[in-house]
């Protein structure tokens, strides 16, 4: 038989060579790598960001607008989410533990909480203090106009929390500059009044906003790994097949030193490496799916991008042992299939004692004859124990 090592390109018997393949294959996965990055639509920033969700513009159909249940706007996953309409936090933990650990997502909602908690409250009796100024307006000074129809509509049909919650003080402000057919100066001067406290609460809402914002982007590390984050399953899977190539390129520049110092570089070893970079990425989505099923205990948390990023890469450097590992997970399930019983068939119950001794005898003639060969027995033995200890000699 022809020695292997001859199909092997006379190219990769000079160790530079490999070196030449493995540096070029690294280039390119770079290359490639930053290239799939900075064509994804997905904003990597707003992973971590403050959303806000607000009331619509304009004023529609208020029975449809009330519908609306949160969030009412179909935005990107995002840390924290704050709505102006039901004055309330939405803090998503899938995306936190995916950034975060657990002691570092217990602070951060913490934190929220407890110092912004209290800022709600005032901008709830803000927004209060300015709707019933709205209410006495639209009653006293703009009967039958559009803004007195839209604040009746709108706070008159529903109870007060509910009314105060789902109003909409910037279609207001519009409606209230428009309508011109103010009576008299006292008038003015209340419309005036509304105007004000309509803009207090805006300012008070943007500066809450702004220092919320300010605080959300303060507790996102300065690793986030965030890039790494997909929306979609085809994602998840290119982030695997990049990095478990990543972990095989890297190891076998780390062979490849390891063979110059010790001057045993082997070309066959090397051309192995080839079949390793198609295998390694299959094998990589099997062990994941393993792992993921819950057939292995790894104690790894896939959702977490920085152990999602690390088991990945670790896959394609032991890219060897895979194959040992998915065998051994085979023979076990082979093995436990071949153990199989079925349960839909009684179990035959265990034989008599039969072959550690002897059956017991039935009739009264059979015991008789039991005891007579166990006495015999006895006697013989002690008769040769007794010969024995006179004469010293075996009988």
């Amino acid at each position: 038989m022809d020695d292997p090592t001859q199909i092997v390109p006379k190219f990769l018997h000079k160790q530079i060579n490999a070196y030449k393949i493995s540096l070029t294959l690294v280039f390119i996965w770079l290359i490639s790598y930053t290239l799939y990055q900075s064509l994804r639509d997905t904003n990597i920033d707003e992973l971590f960001t403050l959303h806000i969700i607000e009331l619509p513009t304009q004023s529609g159909n208020i029975s449809q607008r009330v519908k609306c249940k949160e969030p009412c706007l179909t935005t990107t996953p995002a840390a924290i989410t704050f709505s102006t309409l039901s004055m309330k936090f939405s803090i998503n933990d899938f995306v936190l533990h995916q950034i975060l650990n657990d002691n570092e997502i217990e602070e951060f909602e913490e934190n929220i909480n407890n110092k912004y908690n209290e800022d709600t409250e005032l901008l709830l009796q803000a927004k209060s203090t300015a709707i019933d100024s709205i209410l006495s307006l639209s009653k006293r000074r703009a009967e039958g106009s559009n803004f007195e129809m839209y604040t009746k509509q709108s706070l008159v049909q529903y109870d007060s929390d509910n009314a105060k919650l789902i109003f909409n003080l910037d279609h207001v402000k519009n409606l209230i500059e428009t309508y011109d057919n103010w009576s008299d100066d006292n008038a003015i001067k209340e419309r005036d009044v509304t105007l004000s406290l309509i803009f207090q609460y805006n300012q008070m809402k943007q500066s809450f906003i702004n220092e919320l914002k300010r605080n959300v982007k303060g507790f996102k590390p300065d690793i986030s790994f965030s890039w790494l984050y997909h929306d979609n399953d085809l994602g998840w899977l290119i982030e695997l097949v990049f990095w478990s190539v990543a972990g095989l390129l890297c190891n076998t520049v780390i062979m490849l030193n390891l063979a110059l110092t010790s001057k045993q570089y082997s070309p066959a070893q090397f051309f192995l490496f080839i079949p390793q970079l198609f295998i390694a990425p299959i094998l990589s989505v099997a062990i994941l799916a393993l792992v993921a099923g819950g057939i292995t205990d790894s104690g790894i948390e896939l959702a977490n991008l920085s152990q999602f990023l690390i088991f990945s890469f670790l896959l394609g450097f032991n890219v060897e042992n895979l194959t040992m590992v998915i065998r051994e997970i085979s023979n076990n399930l082979f093995r436990n299939m071949v153990n199989f019983k079925d349960r839909g068939k009684p179990q035959t119950p265990p034989d008599n004692q039969s072959d550690s001794r002897e059956q017991e005898p039935t009739n009264i003639i059979d015991k008789y004859q039991r005891n007579a060969e166990i006495n015999t027995s006895d006697s013989v033995t002690t008769i040769l124990a007794d010969e024995k200890s006179k004469t010293g000699k075996d009988v």
